[in-house]
């Protein structure tokens, strides 16, 4: 075999790999970044090349990629030496999110209700439904919250909006797994979801406004709450944890 041939062959192999490893990626990190948004992969768990890579049946190679771009999105910590680990947030971290989509959904609801139309109607509708049909259990009834509020930000039709707060409520989904643990809880939030949906419905912005600010864990009680319910393991705690109702 010529010198010629086996460049060539060499860069054919190479080019394979990168093809292969480029199809895989997506995949990968699509369960990833799932499992850590979901909290199925809880703040701090440490992800190892070498078992992920058992896992998903391929080399160390488009792991180390999809870790990569885990961090890019910060959902993962690369620390040289000490591997991979999913992100502690510290408490002051989770409150600056809590108060950001605390400010902002109330505008959403605000301009939903003024871009109210006939389809945006029957979407609240079916989403309040939703809501009602599985409201026995507290993960299915939080994938309803989930879809009740996407039905707003797309009525909201600002597509900036609605786009940072998806991303400070994907950042958020893991510490708000535990949110719906009892009757009274999902009760709440549905009385709420009935009340920003006829606010909206009826055109009224002030009314939907208020109603989304009422719905949104935020000041002193409402973050002493949410922070009742998050295992303590789930934060950054080398940044001091303020007193609850402080």
């Amino acid at each position: 075999m010529s010198p010629r041939s086996e460049d060539s062959e060499v860069q054919t192999s190479a080019q394979s790999s990168k093809a292969v490893r480029l199809r895989l990626t997506p995949g990968i990190l699509s369960t990833l970044q799932n499992d850590i948004e979901s909290g199925t992969l809880a703040p701090g768990t440490p992800l190892d090349e070498r078992t992920l890579a058992v896992q998903f049946g391929v080399s160390r190679t488009p792991i180390r990629d999809v870790l990569r771009q885990l961090a890019a999105l910060d959902l993962v910590k690369l620390t040289p030496n000490a591997g991979a680990r999913v992100v502690h947030k510290s408490v002051g971290e989770i409150r600056a999110m809590l108060e950001y989509i605390s400010e902002m959904e109330p505008i959403c609801a605000k301009l939903a209700a003024r871009r109210v139309s006939p389809n945006l109607r029957k979407k609240l509708e079916d989403a309040l439904s939703d809501c009602e049909a599985h409201a026995q259990e507290g993960l299915d009834y939080g994938r309803a919250n989930l879809r009740f509020h996407e039905v707003i930000y797309d009525g909201c039709h600002n597509a900036v909006l609605a786009g940072q707060i998806r991303v400070s409520r994907r950042l958020l989904r893991r510490y708000r797994v535990n949110e719906y643990q009892s009757q009274i809880q999902i009760q709440r939030s549905l009385d709420d979801h009935n009340q920003i949906a006829k606010a909206i419905m009826a055109g009224d912005e002030r009314r939907a406004a208020e109603a989304m600010m009422k719905h949104i864990p935020a000041g002193s009680t409402g973050f002493s709450e949410f922070l009742a319910k998050v295992p303590v393991h789930f934060f950054d705690l080398e940044v001091p944890m303020p007193l609850q109702g402080r």
